[in-house]
């Protein structure tokens, strides 16, 4: 396709880039959900909720272009609304692993479910943008990824058991 022909149906390069994190947003969530489905509920589901996050971005060639590209949409003031939006679900999803968790007596009811999953998330993101920004290939990518996805794990089951 030409230049052209992808703005035809774009009224800008905004849009399009809103289309483009719409549709990975999407993809993304149902890729983990449907992952996530085959696991037991409760903290064993909310466990495997990292590593699906690191097999998503492993797998996904864009997954980081997306997550900078929603980072930057954010700092406009037109499009700040869908990426909050955008990240707002997957706080929310996270939340509701806790939550669910909760129900079930795995995780303590003094864990704030809302307050967790968006620290969570936050230190997913930071963590790929760290990564990305001090790893000299994919491959180097890839294990400082794995190793402080563990990390950030054991530092979340620590938090959900102790209180």
């Amino acid at each position: 396709m030409t230049k052209g022909s992808v703005y035809f149906h774009f009224e800008s390069k905004e849009a399009l880039a809103v289309a483009v994190l719409t549709e990975k947003h999407a993809q993304w969530l149902d890729r983990v959900e449907t992952r996530l489905v085959t696991t037991p509920p409760g903290l064993r589901r909310l466990e495997a909720l990292l590593p699906a996050m690191l097999d998503l971005d492993r797998d996904d060639p864009d997954a980081w272009v997306i997550s900078r590209l929603a980072q930057n949409l954010a700092e406009v003031p037109a499009t700040r609304a869908l990426a909050t939006e955008l990240t707002r679900r997957w706080i929310d999803r996270v939340a509701d692993l806790i939550r669910d968790a909760q129900r079930i007596g795995e995780v303590s009811g003094g864990v704030d479910p809302e307050l967790l999953a968006t620290v969570l998330v936050g230190a997913f993101d930071g963590l790929e943008t760290t990564v990305e920004t001090v790893s000299e290939d994919n491959r180097t990518a890839d294990q400082r990824l794995a190793a402080g996805g563990a990390l950030l794990l054991a530092m979340m089951q620590s938090a959900v058991l102790s209180r």
